[in-house]
């Protein structure tokens, strides 16, 4: 009887796991094409590492910056850095080019363009902020493999937050 009960929590635990892997898309299949992209204004904080955490916090303030200096065409625009680069990440948001001076007068907040070119792209739904990290947990393997198969060497991976969805793209470098 105990060995049914615990069975059963085993079971139900596994289902649980897989329709939670299903929701936030870790079985989703990723179409990973090359296309033209860009370019992109981008205004930003520069943040070493990874932490979410971190990532977080940066994006509240920024967006309240925003908010305040009257920007609302946004969308959230990272670009991170491969760890041996020795680069910070960008941790911003996407805007219209007329924006940019209204934010590169708060301390801290930077402007770039993010260039047009060739680059690897592949969309991941968006279901909460969980979705980030299950997005670069099954984007980032993929993308590596990709660029391995075609030749490609490693470069910046961009991140935009795209209404019901999360667009990776990497722009394309010859290895």
């Amino acid at each position: 009887m105990v060995l049914q009960i615990l069975l059963g929590i085993i079971v139900m635990i596994g289902f649980l796991g897989l329709a939670g892997a299903a929701y936030f898309g870790a079985l989703t299949k990723l179409d990973i094409t090359e296309k033209k992209m860009g370019s992109f204004q981008i205004v930003y904080r520069e943040l070493a590492g990874i932490n979410s955490k971190d990532i977080k916090d940066m994006k509240i303030k920024l967006h309240g910056e925003m908010t305040e200096a009257g920007v609302t065409a946004i969308a959230p625009l990272d670009v991170f850095y491969p760890q041996d680069a020795g680069k910070p990440n960008k941790i911003g948001f996407q805007v219209e080019e007329a924006d940019v001076t209204k934010m590169t007068e708060y301390s801290g907040i930077m402007a770039d363009v993010v260039p047009e070119g060739q680059y690897i792209v592949t969309m991941f739904p968006f279901k909460n902020p969980l979705s980030y990290l299950v997005g670069y947990l099954k984007v980032d393997p993929a993308f590596k493999v990709y660029r391995q198969r075609n030749g490609y060497a490693e470069a910046p991976g961009l991140s935009r937050h795209d209404g019901d969805h999360i667009t990776y793209m990497q722009p394309v470098v010859k290895g």
